[in-house]
């Protein structure tokens, strides 16, 4: 009777933040009560239709074509082949697409600044991102393992070394990110190197097992900025690194929206959900501009009693593992000052 109580009292929870949620409600509240309800109950979730590789749309940058996309075909992506550097894909979440996504070009510009010789591969799952959630989030699976199975590909077929990649994805994008590792270790029998999680999607991921969403084990360095943790992003450390700006969730310059606000303006209720890109693309650009302390758990971050080492977010080699906060200004520029 215990267990049941408790069950019911995370799938009511899941309802209700999903009820907070205003414009989508319609696409997470009933979608949201009926994946709980068939998860909790049976086992099951809900079964979209998996996207196919038609689907999927990939364009490429480097420093020969920095303003000017080319499409990728993954079935021959014979122009990866003669990368220098790292490869980078960057997925985007729910809602958006190639087209609207705000952080793709700051992140796209931020990468190839730090690493001249990269290549840059932009994922378009429009297709799959413009339906309802619960079937955009059933999407993710699909996704990441067209994303593994290209990075296979070239591995075994052109010789790129599967220390070259690393999986950038924000929302749903970061639950992408987790399949593409685990389908890496599937296909390969290989870990991809990093796996950077923008606030990665919270709804119908939260009571998942790790083996069903995005955890520390689905590359060598998981590394996952929490921004707006226990509303549309994952609260609970996923990662082999964790970032908490400001505790991790209602960012502040955001505020704190009720359902008729949403209904009005939805860049309301991404704010603090999009801030982890922000975050991120400043950090890049600007090395040391977000100093972090570490925390020995989860208690001392919510009490702001940190006082471990010293590191700064944007440190994309780093092999730190841990619990690790932040302050950061309401608007940009974000940072509060330099390290260095």
């Amino acid at each position: 009777m215990k267990i049941l109580t408790i069950v019911l009292l995370a799938a009511n929870l899941l309802v209700v933040r999903a009820g907070v949620l205003g414009d989508i409600a319609d696409a997470l509240h009933k979608d949201i009560y009926k994946v709980v309800k068939t998860s909790v109950f049976t086992a099951q979730e809900v079964i979209g239709l998996p996207l196919k590789l038609d689907d999927i749309k990939f364009f490429y940058f480097n420093k020969h074509n920095r303003g000017q996309e080319r499409v990728l075909k993954p079935l021959e992506p014979k122009e990866l082949a003669h990368t220098d550097g790292k490869i980078f894909f960057l997925i985007h979440g729910w809602f958006h697409t190639k087209k609207n996504n705000p952080w793709y070009g700051g992140l796209t510009d931020g990468l190839l600044s730090m690493y001249p010789d990269a290549t840059i591969v932009q994922v378009d799952w429009e297709k799959g991102s413009t339906q309802e959630y619960s079937f955009a989030a059933f999407s993710t699976q699909s996704v990441g393992k067209m994303i593994a199975e290209l990075i296979k590909r070239l591995v075994e077929d052109y010789k790129v070394p599967i220390s070259k990649f690393t999986c950038i994805g924000h929302s749903l994008g970061g639950q992408m990110c987790g399949w593409t590792g685990k389908y890496v270790k599937k296909l390969m029998k290989k870990e991809l190197p990093r796996i950077i999680a923008l606030d990665p999607a919270g709804p119908l991921f939260w009571l998942r097992p790790d083996a069903k969403r995005l955890n520390k084990n689905d590359a060598e360095v998981v590394e996952v900025i929490h921004t707006d943790g226990g509303t549309l992003g994952m609260f609970d450390p996923c990662g082999t690194i964790d970032f908490y700006p400001n505790g991790g969730s209602n960012q502040p310059g955001c505020l704190r929206v009720y359902p008729e606000q949403m209904l009005k303006n939805i860049e309301l209720m991404y704010c603090s959900h999009g801030r982890a890109c922000e975050i991120l693309i400043e950090a890049i650009r600007t090395v040391g501009s977000f100093p972090a302390r570490k925390c020995n758990n989860m208690e001392d971050m919510k009490d702001k009693n940190c006082h471990g080492t010293e590191m700064v977010l944007g440190d994309l080699e780093t092999k730190e593992e841990g619990i690790y906060t932040f302050e950061t200004n309401s608007e940009s520029p974000f940072s509060t000052g330099l390290l260095f």
